[in-house]
């Protein structure tokens, strides 16, 4: 094998390695949902961002962060801040959530007063930080809209 070829296949096995790792970085790049982490929208997946409650105002605290594609959730008891170490981890979600923020590109959500989509609500468009306003600290379910 001459010289050129052998300086050649190393370069296309060095190549295809970057590639390979590139594509697992990608792959591990993209959070899981619940891990306390406002996930933004991965470009050219069904995955267009996460909806987050945040334990204070202003997008701080601890959050609570899911995907559309894990539906709505009609009550929000049970479900716990899960960023560790910031003040409201370990809380309930349910009446203790003061902002907002919908990371996902093409849907809004109301974040409801009462369980089961009821009462007063909150709306957040796509893309938009939100102080909860009607639903401060009394938020207790949440609806994905088309």
């Amino acid at each position: 094998m001459s010289k050129a070829r052998k300086v050649l296949g190393g370069a296309a096995a060095v190549l295809s390695a970057t590639a390979l790792a590139a594509v697992m970085g990608m792959a591990t790049a993209t959070a899981a949902d619940r891990d306390g982490v406002c996930d933004a929208g991965v470009s050219g997946q069904a995955r267009t961002g996460e909806f987050c409650l945040y334990y204070n105002s202003y997008q701080a605290g601890s959050l609570f962060d899911s995907r559309y594609e894990d539906g709505n959730i009609k009550n929000l008891a049970g479900y716990t801040f899960l960023t560790r170490g910031l003040p409201g981890y370990g809380q309930y979600v349910k009446n203790n959530a003061a902002s907002a923020w919908n990371r996902n590109v093409t849907k809004s959500v109301y974040v409801y007063y009462n369980s089961n989509f009821m009462g007063a609500s909150d709306y957040v468009g796509s893309l938009q930080k939100k102080q909860l306003v009607n639903t401060y600290n009394e938020n207790a379910s949440y609806l994905w809209t088309q």
